[in-house]
């Protein structure tokens, strides 16, 4: 089961509010963790075996992992959507239930940030590294989300682009639109089809709200080194 994704987001952004006591933080971050240890844990396993003795830093490794986690985790929701009939007979609460996929990915850059941060800058972090954090992950991510979408209308399913084209069509007649523009919307719909716009689309996609997460979690999540004043 799937936390609900707006809870998710809401505790995403008050987890590190400065006016939450850290006894509610600390509770808080551990009902995320027990929520998402399963699918991390896994692609850890899977991380350390296909990458066994290659060299790489503490902080690659960890961008790599989480940017891994969350491209392969949004993979598996769409693939349940799938299961469910979300891309097919329910596809009015599809067009909404693919949102989910968002959060997925601002919990990843999210967790990805906190690791950096607590456990290889020792608590203290910079807008620019977070944002530097963010992008990466988000990248990472990107590039599992496209390859999978593409074998996902390749092979998987590769009536979904027609199927959704008239269910947004079928909304266009009900609501008054032209012949002429559902023309337009055919022709447009031929352009998306194409593998260059789909690499585009969703690498793009990810890329641009892994930016705009990333600016976000910059200013609730950046901490200053601890300045000591000696006595005397």
């Amino acid at each position: 089961m799937f936390p609900g994704g707006p809870e998710i987001l809401l505790l995403c952004v008050i987890l590190w509010h400065d006016s939450l006591p850290e006894k509610s933080k600390f509770i808080l971050l551990g009902d995320v963790k027990r929520a998402f240890s399963p699918y991390f844990y896994t692609v850890n396993i899977l991380f350390n075996h296909t990458f066994k003795g290659a060299s790489m830093t503490p902080f690659f490794r960890s961008l790599l992992l989480y940017g891994l986690a969350s491209g392969m985790l949004i993979s598996l929701y769409a693939t349940l959507e799938f299961a469910v009939g979300l891309h097919g007979r329910y596809l009015s609460i599809g067009q909404y239930a693919g949102y989910l996929r968002y959060v997925i990915l601002f919990l990843g850059v999210f967790l990805g940030v906190k690791n950096v941060r607590d456990q290889q800058l020792g608590g203290a972090i910079s807008y620019g590294k977070i944002l530097q954090t963010g992008l990466v992950i988000s990248l990472v991510a990107g590039v599992i989300v496209t390859i999978y979408e593409i074998v996902y209308l390749e092979y998987i399913n590769p009536g979904f682009m027609n199927d959704y084209v008239q269910f947004v069509i079928a909304g266009m007649r009900e609501s008054g639109a032209t012949e002429a523009a559902i023309e337009a919307l055919r022709e447009q719909a031929k352009s998306w089809s194409t593998l260059q716009a789909q690499v585009v689309f969703y690498l793009g996609e990810t890329f641009v709200l892994g930016l705009l997460f990333s600016l976000v979690l910059g200013g609730i999540m950046k901490k200053q080194p601890r300045v000591r004043v000696s006595a005397g």
